[in-house]
């Protein structure tokens, strides 16, 4: 890997570490959906920049179908439903946005640990694009975890794809392209499905407040 892509991925790296730490620091459901599409073009953008091939056709369209998956379609989808179901903002549930990240930096040294570790055990790649996949991953779940709102949630449920999808184009070699294409559809369409429940769900209780939606019995 030459100076000129190095230092590209260590910028698309950066991207998405401060792309995840804003998720957490922020409660403005817009600015969530573009910082997404932000991370969303960075992960799409990684896994070409680390290819050991050229850019053959696979390589493309796999990219391409990323970014326009993740930094264009999934973000306009939320963006849509905060719109349908009149959302501006996510309180918060357990912790505040400062508590959050700081919580974030600690998921941050947690995803340092391990990313060391594996880059220890798999060289073919830098030891930050591990870090970062881990910290995606540990960043989702904990958007699940403490936002209180279920388009908030569904963010945590992308950004910890995100970090699946960057830590398999590292760690798996030679996965068929039908694969790696059938999984981008697999999360499209669950967005989808979930767009629509958030709809429905808004429509009938007026709310998609996670926490009172756990209330609901019979």
């Amino acid at each position: 890997m030459d100076s000129h892509t190095l230092a590209i991925l260590n910028i698309l790296l950066g991207t998405s570490m401060v792309s995840a730490l804003a998720l957490l620091g922020t409660t403005r459901l817009r600015t969530c959906a573009r910082v997404l599409a932000g991370q969303g073009l960075a992960v799409g953008l990684l896994p070409a920049l680390m290819s050991d091939e050229q850019f053959t056709i696979r390589i493309v369209v796999l990219m391409v179908g990323n970014i326009v998956l993740k930094a264009v379609v999934f973000p306009w989808l939320l963006l849509r439903v905060c719109r349908d179901v009149s959302v501006r903002r996510d309180p918060g549930a357990f912790i505040g946005t400062g508590a959050a990240v700081l919580v974030g930096v600690l998921c941050l040294g947690i995803a340092a640990w391990l990313g060391t570790m594996v880059g220890a055990s798999l060289p073919s790649h830098p030891a930050g694009v591990y870090i970062v996949a881990f910290f995606l991953i540990l960043t989702g779940l904990l958007l699940i975890i403490v936002r209180r709102r279920a388009v908030m949630q569904v963010m945590g449920y992308l950004t910890l794809e995100n970090g699946i999808y960057l830590f398999g184009s590292c760690a798996v070699i030679g996965v068929p392209f039908l694969l790696e294409f059938g999984v981008l559809l697999d999360v499209f369409a669950a967005i989808f499905v979930m767009g629509a429940a958030l709809r429905q769900i808004h429509a009938q209780f007026s709310s998609d407040d996670a926490t009172k939606l756990s209330e609901l019995s019979g």
